[in-house]
């Protein structure tokens, strides 16, 4: 197996025409979600958590049963995140 293999193998991407969220398996045994998006004008309605839900079937789908981890910086998400099962890091810089 290749390194990009690899990579690709331990990372990945949900896609829509709404938005989309990016994740890769750190070095440390952990994933991460690393980014987040939903266009403005579909913002407000649940897509994001709809996301998320794919993301992490996703992680699974692949085999990983440990922590998933996201960092945020906006205050009110912190609980949001943590009630989907992610473990929580909070930036408020």
């Amino acid at each position: 197996m290749t390194r990009d293999s690899i990579e690709l193998a331990q990372s990945g991407k949900i896609s829509r025409d709404y938005g989309h969220c990016l994740y890769a398996r750190e070095n440390e045994g952990y994933v991460h979600i690393y980014d987040l998006f939903v266009k403005p004008d579909y913002r407000g309605q649940g897509l994001s958590r709809s996301l998320l839900e794919a993301a992490i079937s996703g992680i699974r789908a692949k085999g990983y049963s440990g922590e998933i981890q996201i960092v945020t910086s906006v205050e009110g998400l912190a609980s949001y995140y943590g009630k989907l099962g992610l473990q929580v890091f909070s930036y408020y810089g």
